[in-house]
């Protein structure tokens, strides 16, 4: 005897957390490294695997997004509310993320630094920490770099020219 599999669009909706109308919805399954919510289901007998704030939009409004971005009015990127998700052209995602203090160039009105820039992979607190405790040709950076699971370059990086907002 086989078990028959649930519908996708059940195990789809059952790992979003609708707190509220006008709250952030979370994805509670996979996530990528970006943060940004994943689903695997099946068309045609064929997986498929979609980032899912696409799926929710189409879902909850029913609109494809077709060629266009979905962007989060939130910014949070496992959001699935629809009331957070609008949608855009890859310039306007640019424009979004630059706005929002993200990008990798920053405008003058509200510049990313230390862990709000979109490349960042320490914390202040953690750069703060490698300033404080790195003794030279005494503390290999390696003791750093494998605490904080980042390259020996990073850590580098913090001890130099990256970072002058962050005291020791």
């Amino acid at each position: 005897m086989s078990v028959k599999p649930r519908p996708d669009e059940d195990r789809f909706l059952e790992k979003i957390d609708q707190r509220g109308e006008d709250a952030c919805w979370p994805w509670l399954g996979a996530q990528n490294r970006d943060g940004y919510g994943v689903f695997t289901y099946f068309v045609e007998g064929a997986k498929k695997t979609s980032v899912v704030s696409r799926l929710a939009f189409e879902y909850f409004t029913g609109r494809a997004p077709g060629d266009l971005y979905v962007l989060h009015s939130c910014d949070n990127p496992c959001c699935c509310n629809p009331k957070h998700l609008f949608l855009g052209t890859p310039l306007d995602n640019m424009q979004d993320k630059m706005r929002k203090g993200r990008g990798a160039f920053p405008g003058p009105s509200r510049p990313a630094r230390g862990s709000r820039h979109g490349n960042a992979l320490l914390t202040e607190e953690q750069v703060a920490e490698v300033r404080r405790d790195y003794v030279p040709r005494r503390t290999p950076l390696r003791v750093f770099a494998e605490k904080f699971g980042v390259r020996i370059s990073t850590i580098y990086n913090a001890l130099r020219d990256g970072w002058k907002h962050v005291e020791a």
